[in-house]
């Protein structure tokens, strides 16, 4: 059994990636279309694939001049009309789910190439360390030179490339109880989660239907975690949100027990606020009926992506279970309990939903 688990963590390891990729998209790639129709057919049908892909969990980095993003439109401009219309709505579909991120960090222009665009995609990969960078067969000879942390690819190869393999394989992530600790799920899920977001938003009926006279450790550790990593990850994006959405099925509870519990929910709230000097939000939503709930799966979703955390947001062991297991609290890696994560394809329909039901 323990050869069957190390195999697992193996392919885990080896296959799973973040749940959204940062990449660099150089506009060399979209330049010189062929004059040939079947090898042009080739050029735009390999360049809208690649766009396409990057829409489903990819972000790319960009310089705040924006000489990238223009120097992209510029190059489709020049395109076929059949075929630059579906590119520049793939464009417009990254910019909507806000999947052009201006780069976080500072970073030295390279001046080894002389286009300007060039000079920036290579000083952001030397500074943000990139999961991709796409470029042309020419320039991936310039920018080998460069020493970058990872080889860049021809898109005229992007099918047969690792990258492609690798962000195709990412599945449900099911783990079990305590075989991930803390830092790995900030790792491999929140951090790359976070890095480029400016909205986060909780959704988890359970935190206000567990509440009686206290928050449940479990609940409060893990929403007081999840919070201070967005602080951390996104502390230079502007007009942050983070917002918690809880359900309460009023049917049963008395005007005093719902007074009580809002009230314990509005001090948790404010005590966030005090602690952490930021907006925490927490929404209480109105449940009373099987056809006016929260959905029952939780959700973590971004500005840019959604994601289904299968057990919610009480993922942290608690300190009695940590001393009940010989760890200490104080000093020991703090185990994940059993969950299982996935990306959702369509987020804004669960925001619509819950936004329906009225808030307590």
């Amino acid at each position: 059994m323990s050869g069957q688990t190390d195999f697992l963590k193996m392919i885990l390891e080896k296959y799973f990636l973040d749940m959204l990729f940062r990449t660099i998209v150089s506009p060399t790639i979209f330049n010189e279309v062929p004059e040939d129709v079947s090898a042009q057919k080739s050029f735009c049908n390999t360049n809208i694939q690649l766009l396409y892909d990057l829409t489903e969990n990819c972000v790319i980095l960009l310089d705040s001049d924006k000489s990238i993003s223009k120097a992209i439109i510029d190059a489709i401009e020049k395109w076929p009309v059949k075929f630059r219309k579906p590119a520049k709505e793939l464009i417009k579909e990254l910019r909507n789910k806000n999947r052009l991120v201006i780069a976080p960090k500072e970073y030295t222009v390279c001046s080894e190439c002389n286009i300007d665009y060039c000079q920036q995609c290579i000083g952001i990969a030397l500074t943000c360390s990139p999961n991709a960078i796409f470029t042309t067969e020419d320039c991936c000879q310039c920018v080998k030179n460069q020493s970058l942390p990872i080889k860049p690819i021809d898109t005229a190869e992007y099918s047969i490339s690792k990258f492609f393999q690798h962000r195709r394989q990412i599945s449900p992530l099911t783990l079990n109880n305590r075989e991930w600790n803390q830092e790995q799920l900030e790792d491999k899920i929140l951090i790359p989660l976070f890095r480029d977001a400016k909205h986060i938003k909780i959704y988890d009926r359970m935190i206000g239907r567990a509440t009686k006279d206290f928050i449940p450790e479990h609940y409060k550790n893990t929403l007081e975690w999840v919070f201070n990593i967005f602080l951390q990850e996104s502390s230079s994006r502007t007009g942050r949100i983070f917002e918690v959405y809880s359900g309460l099925d009023t049917r049963y509870l008395s005007n005093q027990e719902i007074t009580d519990i809002k009230n314990l929910l509005r001090q948790f709230e404010a005590d966030m606020q005090r602690i952490y000097s930021f907006p925490f939000t927490l929404k209480l939503k109105e449940e009373y009926g099987r056809e006016q709930e929260m959905p029952h799966a939780r959700y973590l979703i971004t500005d840019q992506i959604g994601v289904l955390i299968e057990r919610g947001f009480d993922l942290l062991w608690t300190d009695q279970q940590m001393r009940d297991n010989g760890l200490n609290p104080s000093n020991d890696d703090r185990p994940i309990r059993d969950v299982t994560i996935s990306r959702i394809p369509e987020p804004n329909k669960i925001e619509a939903a819950v936004r329906k039901l009225p808030d307590l």
